[in-house]
């Protein structure tokens, strides 16, 4: 009833305002007519002489031009925010206008029904001039002064959206300007405008002054009490929006940006357009776009099986296969809720693509032997794994049962039954390990290393990530929930860094893996150089809009069980021994010299340890892996095996 009530009332305005409007037009018409017609008269006795003929004569020039502006739609634009193809059809408008007076003052003119009175060919134009003038005046510079007026004064910003400072005065600026005066403020008034272009200092883009430069963006931001930063330079290197993105980040905005260029030509842009900063620019290095489109060509007509299929990278490796026309996709998945949503999400866009959902674990050799029995994947992508580092210090055996173990069924299963490519996913955290998922991840990758030396027609290689960005668990969710709950944010140590790369990185390396593999490699990204988890929570807590340890606290807790300060990519003489492939941000790391009959032997070993204490499990751990350097003190374990 309410909302019926809404409808009725808003229906009530419009027409009141058209009302209004149509109003004005009139009086416009009239004024300009009476200018012209007082011109061009001989004397003002001479032009009052003529009045009826004039009155009558406008008065149906009115109606018929109103009809036409009507017609044309003019009643429903935001005249304060047009542009040249508005301008063009005013003056369509005036010269109809024009027209339709021509035709009525010469049709009266010829019935003789009125006083005998015509204007010549150079008293029209002077009309159409006269009229094109006064309504340009009307829909431009009145609601311009008025727009101008509320956006100085900032008028209801914070019920608008805030005052904005835009970054950037070229095209994509202005018409970001644009959508935010169309859409009536809603995501923010525009109140000035930053540029490194000198020439543009202190002119108008789209109705809104450029004040500086980006270096100037903290002064301008706190004088001009600005709450939003809009990003408008789509074609900014990286280097530049590193550059804009730290003096944005000295001030207290929530900070925006626009699409790519690429997006804005597919897509087009509108004011939902606008998003916030994406956590991953926080990388400050370019996103590593590792898409070759003949590197995808072995997933063409293949049965594809990935295993935790239903977790961030898993998922993600499903939407990236199913546009390369797999004849199947079986995701594995051991929790249901995640997988069903994906596949509900991948079967409505991919109708022609056989999608599959099966529940099980990896641990369990005899499910695994059944969906590839059913199946007989081409190519096996293993994401599933344990990857919480303090969880798995606590229960060492599962990590164990679902990395090693799992790894190892895995595999078996697929060189049992003939599979093409098996890449596993692993992590930097196997490289010198300080804590069993390290060392549980660092034997999986023994495991294909050694198992790549055995007869097969199978080709397995392994995939080394860094952090992941957006995934399950990693740091950036974890600080936008504690942000949102008013904080503290939470730091382990204030010099602890990571390596990080995003979410569809670490998915398009997987599968460029599976084409580049010859067998037993290890491949990894080139990701930068590492970032500071501390300065990664302060950037993190700039972009919601607040200041570090002033609105939000940072605590730090110290470093949790397992963990240390730094990661690395490479152990031992990997580094030196590493190679490059035709695209020179992955490397390739050889298979290492190995005994096998010794690891295998171990392996049985850690087998065996699941029934035993952990410290047992720990001290086996340590055989396998050589750069193990668990906290827990297992040289006290005098248990034997």
């Amino acid at each position: 009833m309410s909302n019926q009530k809404n409808n009725i009332s808003k229906k009530i305005r419009q027409a009141i305002q058209l009302l209004i409007s149509i109003a004005i037009d009139f009086a416009i018409i009239i004024v300009a007519f009476f200018i012209t017609f007082y011109i061009h008269s001989n004397s003002v006795n001479e032009g009052f002489s003529h009045l009826e003929t004039v009155a009558i004569t406008v008065l149906i020039v009115c109606l018929f031009s109103v009809l036409v502006f009507y017609l044309l739609n003019f009643y429903n634009k935001l005249w304060r925010y047009a542009g040249i193809v508005e301008l063009l059809q005013l003056g369509g408008s005036a010269a109809a206008s024009t027209f339709i007076a021509i035709i009525v003052f010469n049709l009266t003119y010829a019935l003789k029904q009125l006083p005998k009175y015509q204007l010549d060919l150079g008293q029209y134009l002077n009309y159409l001039l006269v009229l094109f003038a006064m309504i340009c005046a009307y829909r431009f510079a009145f609601h311009f002064l008025i727009s101008q007026y509320s956006a100085s004064k900032g008028n209801n910003a914070n019920n608008l959206g805030g005052r904005v400072m835009v970054v950037g005065a070229g095209s994509v600026g202005s018409a970001m300007i644009s959508l935010m005066k169309n859409s009536d403020y809603v995501t923010g008034i525009p109140i000035l405008v930053v540029d490194d272009n000198p020439a543009k200092l202190n002119s108008y883009i789209n109705g809104v002054p450029v004040r500086g430069s980006t270096e100037q963006i903290p002064k301008l931001a706190e004088k001009y009490k600005i709450d939003k930063i809009l990003f408008a330079i789509p074609s900014a290197t990286q280097e530049q929006f590193k550059r804009i993105t730290e003096y944005a980040l000295q001030t207290t905005c929530k900070i925006t940006s626009v699409p790519s260029l690429n997006e804005i030509t597919q897509q087009g842009a509108d004011i939902h357009s606008i998003k916030e900063i994406d956590f991953k620019d926080l990388l400050f290095r370019p996103q590593s776009n590792l898409y070759e489109e003949h590197l995808y060509e072995y997933i063409n007509g293949s049965i594809v099986l990935v295993t935790g299929g239903g977790g961030s990278i898993g998922s993600e490796l499903c939407r990236q296969i199913a546009p390369h026309k797999p004849s199947k996709i079986i995701i594995f998945d051991v929790y249901e809720n995640n997988a069903f949503e994906l596949l509900g999400e991948l079967k409505p866009l991919y109708p022609n693509i056989i999608i599959e959902l099966r529940i099980g674990s990896v641990r369990d050799i005899a499910r695994l032997e059944e969906i590839f029995k059913e199946f007989k994947p081409d190519i096996v992508f293993h994401a599933a794994a344990h990857k919480h580092v303090p969880l798995m210090e606590a229960s060492p055996k599962e990590a164990v049962k679902n990395n090693v173990l799992g790894t190892l069924n895995v595999a078996e299963s697929a060189r049992k039954f003939k599979t093409k490519k098996f890449v596993l996913l692993s992590t930097d955290k196997a490289v010198n390990p300080t804590n069993v998922m390290g060392a549980t991840k660092r034997v999986a990758e023994l495991i294909v290393q050694h198992i790549s030396l055995c007869p097969s027609e199978t080709c397995f290689a392994a995939v080394r990530f860094g952090n992941v960005l957006g995934s399950n668990g990693s740091v950036i969710p974890i600080f936008k929930k504690q942000i949102a709950a008013g904080g503290p944010v939470t730091v382990t140590h204030p010099d602890v860094t990571r390596f990080f790369m995003t979410i569809p990185e670490a998915a398009q390396l997987v599968i460029k893996a599976g084409a580049l593999a010859k067998g037993g490699d290890i491949f990894v990204l080139d990701m930068g150089e590492p970032i500071k988890i501390a300065e990664l929570a302060k950037n993190v807590i700039r972009l919601s809009g607040f200041l570090p340890d002033k609105d939000i606290k940072i605590e730090y807790i110290g470093l949790r069980p397992g963990e240390k300060l730094y990661e690395e990519l490479y152990q031992g003489d990997e580094n030196n021994e590493r190679e490059t492939t035709a695209d020179k941000k992955i490397f390739v790391l050889k298979p290492v010299k190995l005994n096998e009959d010794i690891f295998w032997q171990r392996l049985d070993k850690l087998k065996n340890t699941c029934d035993a204490s952990d410290n047992s499990m720990r001290r086996v751990l340590l055989q396998i892996v050589p750069g193990f350097k668990p906290e827990q003190g297992i040289e006290d374990e005098e248990e034997e095996l």
